[in-house]
Protein backbone atom coordinates (compact mmCIF):
# COMPACT_ATOMS: atom_id res chain seq x y z
CA UNK A 1 0.00 0.00 0.00
CA UNK A 2 3.01 1.92 0.51
CA UNK A 3 5.56 3.39 -2.66
CA UNK A 4 9.09 2.10 -2.55
CA UNK A 5 11.45 4.60 -2.67
CA UNK A 6 14.31 2.91 -4.90
CA UNK A 7 16.62 5.88 -3.76
CA UNK A 8 16.32 5.15 -0.10
CA UNK A 9 18.31 3.13 2.12
CA UNK A 10 17.70 2.33 5.74
CA UNK A 11 20.49 1.58 8.53
CA UNK A 12 20.31 0.06 11.99
CA UNK A 13 23.00 -1.73 14.21
CA UNK A 14 23.49 -2.52 18.00
CA UNK A 15 20.49 -4.16 18.58
CA UNK A 16 18.85 -1.46 17.60
CA UNK A 17 20.32 0.62 21.20
CA UNK A 18 23.65 1.89 19.65
CA UNK A 19 24.95 3.75 17.15
CA UNK A 20 27.96 1.16 16.34
CA UNK A 21 29.38 -1.69 14.72
CA UNK A 22 29.86 -1.88 10.87
CA UNK A 23 26.33 -0.32 9.57
CA UNK A 24 27.74 3.14 11.44
CA UNK A 25 31.06 2.81 9.80
CA UNK A 26 29.00 1.85 6.17
CA UNK A 27 26.90 4.69 6.88
CA UNK A 28 29.04 7.32 7.40
CA UNK A 29 30.52 6.30 3.92
CA UNK A 30 27.14 6.29 2.09
CA UNK A 31 26.78 10.33 3.77
CA UNK A 32 30.17 11.11 2.28
CA UNK A 33 29.99 9.24 -1.13
CA UNK A 34 25.52 8.67 -1.99
CA UNK A 35 23.50 10.87 -3.33
CA UNK A 36 20.92 8.29 -2.16
CA UNK A 37 18.62 9.38 0.98
CA UNK A 38 20.14 7.49 3.70
CA UNK A 39 18.80 7.78 7.58
CA UNK A 40 19.58 5.88 10.87
CA UNK A 41 16.37 3.91 12.62
CA UNK A 42 17.31 3.36 17.03
CA UNK A 43 15.21 2.78 20.07
CA UNK A 44 17.12 4.78 22.08
CA UNK A 45 16.49 8.27 22.44
CA UNK A 46 20.12 8.85 23.66
CA UNK A 47 21.56 7.65 20.06
CA UNK A 48 18.49 9.34 18.31
CA UNK A 49 19.57 13.21 20.18
CA UNK A 50 23.31 12.07 19.72
CA UNK A 51 23.28 11.95 15.98
CA UNK A 52 20.81 14.85 15.65
CA UNK A 53 22.80 16.99 17.49
CA UNK A 54 25.52 16.21 14.77
CA UNK A 55 22.94 16.57 11.81
CA UNK A 56 23.06 12.87 11.07
CA UNK A 57 19.80 11.76 9.26
CA UNK A 58 17.87 9.63 12.14
CA UNK A 59 14.54 8.90 12.98
CA UNK A 60 13.13 6.84 15.93
CA UNK A 61 12.33 3.26 14.78
CA UNK A 62 9.03 3.07 16.83
CA UNK A 63 7.36 6.40 16.04
CA UNK A 64 5.03 6.84 13.46
CA UNK A 65 7.51 8.67 11.10
CA UNK A 66 9.97 6.04 11.75
CA UNK A 67 8.24 2.93 10.84
CA UNK A 68 6.97 5.07 7.90
CA UNK A 69 10.19 5.88 6.92
CA UNK A 70 11.59 2.54 6.57
CA UNK A 71 8.15 1.26 5.00
CA UNK A 72 9.14 3.51 2.40
CA UNK A 73 12.89 2.10 2.20
CA UNK A 74 14.00 0.21 -0.84
CA UNK A 75 17.32 -1.35 0.87
CA UNK A 76 17.87 -2.03 4.50
CA UNK A 77 21.43 -2.38 6.07
CA UNK A 78 21.72 -4.16 9.36
CA UNK A 79 24.68 -5.76 11.53
CA UNK A 80 23.62 -6.80 15.25
CA UNK A 81 20.50 -8.36 14.70
CA UNK A 82 17.46 -8.62 12.68
CA UNK A 83 16.19 -5.46 15.73
CA UNK A 84 18.14 -3.17 14.40
CA UNK A 85 15.53 -2.44 11.86
CA UNK A 86 11.88 -3.01 12.49
CA UNK A 87 8.99 -3.40 10.56
CA UNK A 88 11.50 -3.82 6.76
CA UNK A 89 9.55 -6.49 5.14
CA UNK A 90 10.87 -8.62 2.60
CA UNK A 91 9.99 -7.81 -1.06
CA UNK A 92 10.65 -8.05 -5.02
CA UNK A 93 11.47 -4.28 -4.91
CA UNK A 94 13.41 -4.56 -1.37
CA UNK A 95 16.95 -5.52 -0.86
CA UNK A 96 18.51 -6.74 2.36
CA UNK A 97 22.05 -6.40 3.54
CA UNK A 98 23.36 -8.13 6.09
CA UNK A 99 26.64 -6.86 7.38
CA UNK A 100 26.69 -8.51 10.62
CA UNK A 101 29.00 -7.86 13.51
CA UNK A 102 32.39 -10.12 13.15
CA UNK A 103 33.23 -13.58 11.53
CA UNK A 104 32.15 -15.97 14.20
CA UNK A 105 34.08 -18.74 16.75
CA UNK A 106 30.70 -19.48 18.37
CA UNK A 107 28.41 -20.85 17.16
CA UNK A 108 26.19 -18.49 15.53
CA UNK A 109 22.21 -18.43 14.82
CA UNK A 110 21.01 -21.83 13.13
CA UNK A 111 24.29 -23.21 14.23
CA UNK A 112 23.41 -21.99 17.90
CA UNK A 113 23.56 -24.74 20.29
CA UNK A 114 20.91 -22.92 22.87
CA UNK A 115 16.85 -22.16 22.30
CA UNK A 116 16.71 -18.91 21.38
CA UNK A 117 16.43 -19.57 17.52
CA UNK A 118 14.82 -22.19 17.97
CA UNK A 119 11.85 -21.60 19.58
CA UNK A 120 8.55 -22.13 17.28
CA UNK A 121 5.67 -21.18 19.11
CA UNK A 122 2.90 -18.62 17.95
CA UNK A 123 4.13 -15.27 19.55
CA UNK A 124 7.76 -15.74 17.64
CA UNK A 125 5.72 -16.22 14.51
CA UNK A 126 4.08 -13.45 14.38
CA UNK A 127 6.58 -11.16 15.54
CA UNK A 128 9.25 -13.01 12.36
CA UNK A 129 6.15 -12.01 9.84
CA UNK A 130 4.84 -8.34 11.61
CA UNK A 131 7.54 -6.87 13.50
CA UNK A 132 10.98 -8.29 12.85
CA UNK A 133 9.69 -8.29 8.67
CA UNK A 134 12.03 -11.08 7.05
CA UNK A 135 14.41 -13.84 8.51
CA UNK A 136 18.00 -14.08 8.59
CA UNK A 137 17.94 -15.91 4.87
CA UNK A 138 15.99 -13.52 3.39
CA UNK A 139 18.69 -11.56 2.98
CA UNK A 140 20.19 -10.60 -0.24
CA UNK A 141 23.87 -10.21 0.39
CA UNK A 142 25.27 -11.57 3.69
CA UNK A 143 29.43 -9.75 4.10
CA UNK A 144 32.10 -12.35 4.84
CA UNK A 145 36.20 -11.53 5.53
CA UNK A 146 37.14 -14.43 3.19
CA UNK A 147 36.34 -17.15 1.53
CA UNK A 148 37.31 -19.69 4.57
CA UNK A 149 34.13 -18.48 6.43
CA UNK A 150 31.62 -18.64 3.94
CA UNK A 151 31.40 -22.54 4.41
CA UNK A 152 30.33 -21.44 8.12
CA UNK A 153 28.25 -18.23 7.20
CA UNK A 154 26.56 -20.30 4.66
CA UNK A 155 25.24 -22.72 7.60
CA UNK A 156 24.49 -20.16 10.44
CA UNK A 157 22.28 -18.00 7.92
CA UNK A 158 20.37 -20.38 5.61
CA UNK A 159 22.04 -18.70 2.16
CA UNK A 160 24.71 -19.12 -0.83
CA UNK A 161 24.07 -15.68 -1.14
CA UNK A 162 28.02 -14.89 0.87
CA UNK A 163 30.10 -12.03 -0.58
CA UNK A 164 33.97 -11.90 0.52
CA UNK A 165 34.38 -8.09 0.73
CA UNK A 166 35.92 -7.40 4.54
CA UNK A 167 33.99 -5.60 7.17
CA UNK A 168 33.39 -1.76 6.73
CA UNK A 169 34.36 -1.24 10.09
CA UNK A 170 38.18 -2.35 9.38
CA UNK A 171 38.47 0.81 7.38
CA UNK A 172 39.08 2.56 10.26
CA UNK A 173 42.08 0.96 10.99
CA UNK A 174 43.77 2.10 7.85
CA UNK A 175 43.00 5.45 8.49
CA UNK A 176 46.05 7.87 8.92
CA UNK A 177 45.43 9.35 12.30
CA UNK A 178 48.48 10.99 13.09
CA UNK A 179 47.56 10.83 16.90
CA UNK A 180 45.19 13.18 16.79
CA UNK A 181 42.16 10.40 15.99
CA UNK A 182 40.42 12.72 13.95
CA UNK A 183 37.92 13.56 16.68
CA UNK A 184 37.89 10.05 17.96
CA UNK A 185 39.21 9.80 22.11
CA UNK A 186 43.20 9.34 22.31
CA UNK A 187 42.38 6.79 25.22
CA UNK A 188 45.86 7.20 27.04
CA UNK A 189 48.67 9.42 26.05
CA UNK A 190 52.41 7.83 26.08
CA UNK A 191 51.59 4.46 27.55
CA UNK A 192 51.23 1.23 25.68
CA UNK A 193 47.33 0.03 25.77
CA UNK A 194 46.81 -3.39 26.73
CA UNK A 195 43.11 -3.97 25.35
CA UNK A 196 40.71 -6.46 27.33
CA UNK A 197 38.21 -7.20 25.14
CA UNK A 198 35.94 -10.77 26.61
CA UNK A 199 32.69 -11.90 25.09
CA UNK A 200 29.54 -12.12 27.20
CA UNK A 201 28.15 -15.02 28.92
CA UNK A 202 24.39 -16.42 28.04
CA UNK A 203 23.93 -13.03 26.72
CA UNK A 204 24.89 -11.46 29.58
CA UNK A 205 22.83 -14.12 32.43
CA UNK A 206 25.95 -16.10 33.00
CA UNK A 207 28.91 -15.62 35.42
CA UNK A 208 30.93 -12.99 33.49
CA UNK A 209 34.35 -12.05 32.48
CA UNK A 210 36.38 -10.20 35.97
CA UNK A 211 38.94 -7.75 35.21
CA UNK A 212 42.04 -9.64 35.97
CA UNK A 213 44.70 -8.60 38.23
CA UNK A 214 42.75 -5.84 40.37
CA UNK A 215 43.72 -7.76 43.85
CA UNK A 216 47.47 -7.91 42.40
CA UNK A 217 48.84 -5.02 43.22
CA UNK A 218 52.24 -6.08 42.78
CA UNK A 219 51.35 -7.06 39.24
CA UNK A 220 50.07 -3.56 38.73
CA UNK A 221 53.24 -2.11 39.50
CA UNK A 222 54.56 -4.22 37.05
CA UNK A 223 52.49 -2.55 34.46
CA UNK A 224 53.35 0.76 35.45
CA UNK A 225 57.28 0.33 35.07
CA UNK A 226 56.64 -1.01 31.53
CA UNK A 227 54.52 2.59 31.46
CA UNK A 228 51.46 0.10 30.30
CA UNK A 229 47.97 0.50 31.24
CA UNK A 230 44.89 -2.95 30.56
CA UNK A 231 41.88 -1.12 29.56
CA UNK A 232 38.81 -3.45 30.07
CA UNK A 233 35.96 -2.67 27.37
CA UNK A 234 32.86 -5.35 28.38
CA UNK A 235 30.62 -6.83 25.79
CA UNK A 236 27.24 -4.83 25.65
CA UNK A 237 25.02 -7.30 26.77
CA UNK A 238 26.89 -7.49 30.17
CA UNK A 239 25.52 -4.81 32.65
CA UNK A 240 27.63 -2.93 35.37
CA UNK A 241 27.12 -0.35 37.29
CA UNK A 242 31.01 0.30 39.14
CA UNK A 243 34.15 0.51 37.22
CA UNK A 244 37.32 0.01 38.53
CA UNK A 245 40.05 2.51 38.16
CA UNK A 246 43.95 2.98 38.88
CA UNK A 247 47.57 3.91 36.96
CA UNK A 248 47.22 0.46 36.22
CA UNK A 249 43.87 -0.83 34.89
CA UNK A 250 40.50 1.03 33.66
CA UNK A 251 37.49 -0.38 33.03
CA UNK A 252 34.69 0.74 30.68
CA UNK A 253 31.42 1.18 30.23
CA UNK A 254 30.55 -0.89 27.23
CA UNK A 255 29.03 2.13 25.11
CA UNK A 256 31.77 4.19 26.45
CA UNK A 257 34.13 3.40 23.29
CA UNK A 258 33.59 2.03 19.87
CA UNK A 259 35.06 -1.45 19.92
CA UNK A 260 37.38 -0.42 16.82
CA UNK A 261 38.72 3.19 18.81
CA UNK A 262 40.02 0.09 21.77
CA UNK A 263 41.37 -2.37 18.99
CA UNK A 264 43.42 0.33 16.93
CA UNK A 265 44.83 1.75 19.91
CA UNK A 266 45.91 -1.36 21.83
CA UNK A 267 49.51 -3.14 21.50
CA UNK A 268 48.22 -6.18 23.02
CA UNK A 269 44.90 -8.25 23.16
CA UNK A 270 43.85 -9.76 25.70
CA UNK A 271 40.18 -11.68 24.72
CA UNK A 272 38.68 -15.16 25.24
CA UNK A 273 35.99 -16.52 23.09
CA UNK A 274 35.08 -13.59 21.36
CA UNK A 275 35.93 -12.94 17.61
CA UNK A 276 37.09 -9.54 17.88
CA UNK A 277 40.95 -11.00 17.56
CA UNK A 278 39.87 -11.68 13.65
CA UNK A 279 39.64 -8.08 12.87
CA UNK A 280 42.53 -7.32 15.43
CA UNK A 281 44.85 -9.68 13.45
CA UNK A 282 44.90 -6.74 10.55
CA UNK A 283 47.27 -4.99 13.04
CA UNK A 284 49.46 -7.17 12.86
CA UNK A 285 50.26 -6.98 17.22
CA UNK A 286 50.00 -9.95 19.95
CA UNK A 287 47.11 -11.67 21.07
CA UNK A 288 46.43 -13.77 24.18
CA UNK A 289 43.95 -15.94 24.76
CA UNK A 290 42.71 -15.52 28.48
CA UNK A 291 40.01 -18.58 28.77
CA UNK A 292 39.55 -18.98 32.46
CA UNK A 293 36.36 -20.83 32.28
CA UNK A 294 34.82 -23.76 29.87
CA UNK A 295 32.95 -21.73 27.36
CA UNK A 296 31.16 -24.82 25.83
CA UNK A 297 29.81 -26.14 28.51
CA UNK A 298 28.10 -23.05 30.36
CA UNK A 299 27.05 -21.55 26.98
CA UNK A 300 27.22 -22.34 23.03
CA UNK A 301 29.61 -24.61 20.79
CA UNK A 302 32.82 -22.99 18.76
CA UNK A 303 33.25 -23.62 15.08
CA UNK A 304 35.90 -26.58 15.39
CA UNK A 305 37.67 -25.22 12.33
CA UNK A 306 38.01 -21.59 13.75
CA UNK A 307 38.91 -22.94 16.88
CA UNK A 308 41.54 -25.09 15.95
CA UNK A 309 44.04 -22.37 14.79
CA UNK A 310 43.72 -20.22 17.63
CA UNK A 311 46.82 -22.41 18.84
CA UNK A 312 48.73 -20.52 15.81
CA UNK A 313 47.80 -17.00 16.68
CA UNK A 314 48.80 -16.70 20.46
CA UNK A 315 48.75 -18.38 23.59
CA UNK A 316 46.17 -20.21 25.63
CA UNK A 317 46.51 -19.06 29.17
CA UNK A 318 43.53 -20.51 32.36
CA UNK A 319 44.92 -18.68 34.98
CA UNK A 320 46.17 -14.91 35.72
CA UNK A 321 49.61 -16.32 36.79
CA UNK A 322 49.48 -17.88 33.05
CA UNK A 323 48.76 -15.05 31.59
CA UNK A 324 51.42 -12.12 33.59
CA UNK A 325 53.87 -14.91 32.53
CA UNK A 326 53.09 -14.45 28.55
CA UNK A 327 52.07 -10.63 28.70
CA UNK A 328 55.59 -9.43 30.01
CA UNK A 329 57.08 -11.54 27.19
CA UNK A 330 55.12 -9.50 24.83
CA UNK A 331 55.73 -6.12 26.90
CA UNK A 332 59.43 -7.49 26.62
CA UNK A 333 59.05 -7.81 22.73
CA UNK A 334 58.99 -11.45 22.76
CA UNK A 335 56.76 -12.66 19.92
CA UNK A 336 56.77 -16.29 18.60
CA UNK A 337 53.66 -16.06 17.20
CA UNK A 338 54.59 -13.34 14.67
CA UNK A 339 54.93 -16.05 11.42
CA UNK A 340 52.36 -18.11 12.19
CA UNK A 341 49.88 -15.35 13.27
CA UNK A 342 50.50 -13.75 9.74
CA UNK A 343 50.36 -16.92 8.21
CA UNK A 344 46.47 -17.73 9.61
CA UNK A 345 45.90 -13.78 9.00
CA UNK A 346 45.95 -14.59 5.28
CA UNK A 347 43.73 -17.32 5.59
CA UNK A 348 41.29 -15.16 7.45
CA UNK A 349 41.35 -12.04 5.23
CA UNK A 350 40.99 -11.45 1.18
CA UNK A 351 41.82 -8.26 1.43
CA UNK A 352 43.88 -6.05 3.93
CA UNK A 353 44.12 -3.23 1.88
CA UNK A 354 41.09 -0.78 4.32
CA UNK A 355 38.82 0.14 1.32
CA UNK A 356 36.30 -2.18 2.32
CA UNK A 357 33.09 0.42 2.95
CA UNK A 358 34.34 1.01 -0.93
CA UNK A 359 33.39 -2.38 -1.84
CA UNK A 360 30.43 -2.57 -0.15
CA UNK A 361 29.20 0.23 -1.31
CA UNK A 362 29.76 -0.99 -5.31
CA UNK A 363 28.36 -4.15 -4.24
CA UNK A 364 24.97 -2.58 -2.79
CA UNK A 365 24.80 -0.37 -6.05
CA UNK A 366 24.78 -3.30 -8.30
CA UNK A 367 21.86 -4.41 -6.71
Amino acid sequence: MINIDKNSIVFGGGNGDFYSENSKYLFEYYLKHSNKECFWVTRSYEVYRELKENNKPVFLNYSPKGIYKVLKAATAIFCTSRIDIMYFYKGDQKFIINLFHGMPLKKIIYDYDGKDQKRGHFFDRLWNKYVAGFKWEDANVTLSTSQYFNPILQSAFHTDRIESTGLPRNDFFFENLNNEYSGHQKLLNGKSIIGYLPTHRKFGRGNQAKTPFLDDDMFQKKLISYDACLIHKPHYNVAKDQFYESKAIKELGPDTLDAQELLKQSSILITDYSSCYIDYMLLDRPIIFYRFDDYTKEDTGLYDKVESLTVEIGPICKTEEELKEELIAFLDGKDSYKESRNKIKKLFHQFTDGNYCERVYHLVEKL
